[in-house]
């Protein structure tokens, strides 16, 4: 147990255990931990201090939290809209049963045949929660003309402060580019998770495991690399059939949109 989780007093209590089992520290052939800065930094870290008292060990980096930094760090490259849509529109909701509510009244009304299908845009995002990113995204992305319509109307009752926040999410709703940007991240995101997810269960075969994180990384590579490693053009990148779709319909509505003019 220890008090404090810096990296000199976890690496010191590792030494202890360690000595305790009759062991030193220079056998060690491999550090498995997560990818947090005390515990695996490339300087006053504990792998920092491990790799100076064995040069030969391994370190294993924990697989769901380095699939989860590598979903965070893609979300950096995106425009700060992605961001604010996916973290506002949840807080929306979060506190207050009447805006649910009144958010729910209003989907019934548009969704009449498929009313209780769709899961409602409420759960927030949790840098914690490893497998909560991709249903944000799948739930606000299933709801986006219903979030439009909701805050398309609910502006008047609002109060001052509230009203600015409102006009801002509903304008970032309207701008079908953003639509675009969260059509082409949910599937990404959901497959990361679906991995991350494979590897948090108990009693998996390591074999299975493997192959199952090989399958994703191939399918990641082709996408948008060539078999020679070179990066295909625009026109050959594996956007997905739905997105695809999607931008041809919106070219074709903006192309015959302009004939008119």
């Amino acid at each position: 147990m220890v008090i404090e989780t810096t990296a000199h007093v976890l690496f010191d209590k590792i030494v202890e255990e360690i000595t305790d089992f009759g062991q030193i520290l220079k056998n060690c052939i491999g550090f498995a931990s997560d990818g947090a800065a005390s515990m695996v930094g490339s300087k006053n870290s504990v792998w920092s201090r491990i790799k100076t008292e064995s040069p030969d060990c391994i370190q294993m980096k924990c697989i769901c939290h380095s699939l989860s930094l590598c979903i965070e760090h893609a979300f950096s490259k995106l425009p700060a809209n992605v961001g604010f849509l996916l973290t506002e529109v949840p807080l929306w909701f979060s506190n207050s049963a009447i805006r649910r509510e009144e958010f729910k009244s209003l989907f019934k009304i548009m969704n009449p045949v498929n009313e209780g299908n769709v899961s409602l845009p409420f759960q927030t995002l949790s840098k914690t929660r490893w497998l909560v990113r991709g249903k944000v995204l799948y739930n606000i992305l299933m709801n986006w003309e219903e979030l439009l319509g909701y805050f398309s109307t609910c502006e008047a009752k609002l109060s001052i402060s509230a009203k600015y926040k409102c006009r801002l999410l509903k304008e970032m709703l309207a701008d079908r580019i953003n639509y675009f940007y969260f059509l082409f991240a949910t599937p990404v995101v959901q497959e990361f998770e679906m991995i991350n997810s494979t590897f948090q269960q108990e009693n998996s075969d390591p074999h299975e495991l493997s192959k199952e994180l090989m399958m994703h990384h191939q399918s990641l590579y082709e996408r948008h690399l060539n078999k020679d490693g070179t990066y295909k053009t625009l026109e050959n990148v594996d956007f997905g059939a739905k997105f695809i779709q999607e931008i041809n319909n919106f070219t074709l509505t903006a192309g015959t949109q302009v004939n008119k003019n």
